[in-house]
């Protein structure tokens, strides 16, 4: 499976259409929040109401080969541990045997991922050195985003938009004005249904589509499926799909955060990667 790729991905975001009710009028359509601080309110609230959860499901992987063709990898098992909103553990076994992990993880300061089918690589840094996304394969913060742990950063300026149906929220970086991200949050619900992150070039580089939420376990619905797509040149380079299936509320001691929820010094790598704000770091 060879390394994704950033690229561009143009998107139509087609606006969603009321129903008739029994008796012919037209249902009215959710409002969406009528300033930027209720809309960051509102998702705030729902954060903040999370509890640490452990789930369950299964992952699916496809990415494009170095001759172009679309491949996929058999679904497999997966588990994900949540301590809102910075604690992550995810470990999958993509393949049989001891080499098929992958493992992904971040706290308040740091973040790691390794891959040992075929790359057999292993990245990690901190937060306050890696501001942009997608620069991993699969960014431990596209994750936690995708699960509703939004944060509303300093370094960051956020603008509001209201669509039929839905809220855009745009996040900019103060300094460069640059386009981080945008998402898209349902106003019946007021639940994410995408996220778009864009690379240095302000095209879509990463996108994640949201659906079937459902409460597993605890008071708030999670997406049971998400779907992570990375592009290039106009294409996909790389997907994974994670259908989510069961919930069990945990409570995490210092000692199961120090084993879950911290780097491991990396050995059986082909390749340590330092990742910074100014490049990879091959080590």
């Amino acid at each position: 499976m060879k390394a994704w790729c950033t690229g561009v991905l143009l998107l139509t975001l087609a606006g969603l259409s009321g129903c008739m009710g029994p008796l012919g009028r037209g249902r009215q359509m959710a409002s969406g929040k009528a300033s930027l601080e209720d809309a960051a309110s509102a998702l705030q609230t729902q954060v903040q109401s999370f509890e640490p959860t452990q789930i369950n499901g299964m992952c699916k992987l496809g990415y494009r080969d170095e001759e172009g063709k679309w491949r996929k990898l058999p679904s497999f098992n997966m588990k994900l541990w949540l301590e809102p909103p910075y604690n992550l553990c995810l470990q999958s076994t993509a393949v049989s045997g001891p080499e098929g992990k992958i493992f992904l993880g971040a706290n308040q300061e740091e973040f790691w991922l390794s891959i040992k089918p075929e790359i057999n690589t292993y990245w990690y840094g901190r937060w306050d050195d890696v501001p942009d996304v997608t620069t991993l394969e699969l960014n431990p913060r596209v994750v936690l985003e995708s699960l509703g742990m939004i944060e509303f950063a300093p370094h960051e300026t956020w603008r509001l938009e209201n669509q039929k149906g839905l809220d855009v929220l745009t996040c900019t970086d103060t300094v460069s004005a640059r386009v981080i991200k945008r998402l898209f949050v349902t106003t019946k619900s007021y639940q994410l249904a995408k996220i778009i992150y864009y690379n240095d070039l302000g095209d879509p580089a990463v996108v994640v589509d949201l659906e079937r939420y459902r409460v597993l376990d605890g008071r708030n619905p999670v997406p049971t499926g998400i779907r992570v797509t990375r592009y290039g040149g106009g294409h996909p380079e790389g997907r994974v799909t994670f259908n989510l299936t069961q919930g069990v509320l945990r409570q995490f001691t210092d000692k199961t955060r120090a084993r879950m929820f911290q780097p491991v010094t990396p050995t059986g790598y082909d390749q340590v990667i330092h990742v910074t704000r100014f490049g990879s770091i091959l080590e």
